[in-house]
């Protein structure tokens, strides 16, 4: 399983510039009886169809910056939030 998570992760880096989601690919492997099947058969069959749908298995891309660039960035925790929505939350800096 490791193994299979790192190939999906680098050819997403790689290929699409995403993330992959490892409760999605978790969960397409199971309800698609690949890996059973990879593991009786041939391992090369999974990775083609794994390729192939590497975007389901993508975390959804986020219009916000990650905490990590937020980071990088040095932009203070409060800042890093809509601020239309804290104030409808009646929160203020």
């Amino acid at each position: 399983m490791t193994m299979l998570y790192a190939y999906a992760s680098w050819y997403a880096e790689i290929k699409h510039k995403r993330e992959v989601s490892a409760h999605k690919l978790f969960n397409w492997l199971m309800r698609k009886d690949c890996l059973e099947k990879a593991i009786y058969s041939d391992m090369s069959l999974l990775m083609i169809t794994l390729k192939q749908d590497i975007l389901r298995n993508c975390k959804q891309k986020i219009k916000r910056k990650t905490s990590l660039e937020l980071i990088a960035g040095k932009v203070p925790y409060m800042e890093s939030f809509d601020q239309n929505n804290l104030i409808l939350l009646g929160i203020s800096n």
